[in-house]
């Protein structure tokens, strides 16, 4: 267990790649539900009254990610990748995200337990806060053109498309799923 976690790190940290991830359909499984519950809980912890809406657009949004990586690996002829490839990109997705999570609510917490809303320390946390969730954001998406590039034997630019594809896909069906669930067009 603890290599596979140095593994996952690794590729956070682009010095490894989908193609050293085991090939396994149990893996693959456990952190897809790893990933699911993360964000159901998530979800649960800060959706309101559209909850069961918010939880439709996460597994709709995990099947995409699926269904896209998919695609771009048989559209390639590297569909025998679809296992590695997606384990890593839901791994690297479940650390970086736990991390930003952590830090961004430590220092939410810090604001609002120290510090009136309406402080200049407030802001200034809240500001850290933005820097801290841009800064991750960043960092996965790097981390995604670097699986993908891995993935599909290719150059940086291809990689680079593939990501922006993914997360303008990502947006529209998501963004269609909670307008049409919430009511608002």
């Amino acid at each position: 267990m603890a290599a596979l976690l140095r593994l996952f790190w690794n590729i956070c940290l682009l010095r490894a790649g989908p193609e050293d991830v085991p090939y396994s359909q149990s893996l693959f499984a456990f952190i897809s539900a790893i990933y699911l519950g993360l964000l159901s809980l998530q979800v649960m912890m800060f959706a309101d009254k559209h909850t069961g809406v918010m939880l439709i657009a996460t597994l709709a949004g995990y099947l995409l990610l699926a269904a896209y990586i998919y695609t771009l690996l048989s559209f390639n002829k590297v569909a025998e990748r679809f296992l590695q490839t997606t384990t890593a990109v839901l791994t690297s997705y479940i650390i970086i995200h736990t991390f930003s999570f952590i830090i961004s609510a430590v220092l939410v917490h810090a604001a609002l337990g120290l510090f009136p809303t309406d402080s200049v320390m407030h802001n200034i946390i809240a500001f850290f806060v933005m820097i801290f969730i841009l800064v991750f954001n960043i960092w996965i998406i790097t981390i995604m053109v670097h699986i993908f590039r891995k993935a599909l034997s290719s150059k940086l630019l291809p990689a680079v498309l593939a990501v922006l594809g993914l997360l303008f896909a990502n947006m529209v069906v998501l963004v269609n799923i909670i307008a049409a669930g919430t009511g608002s067009n």
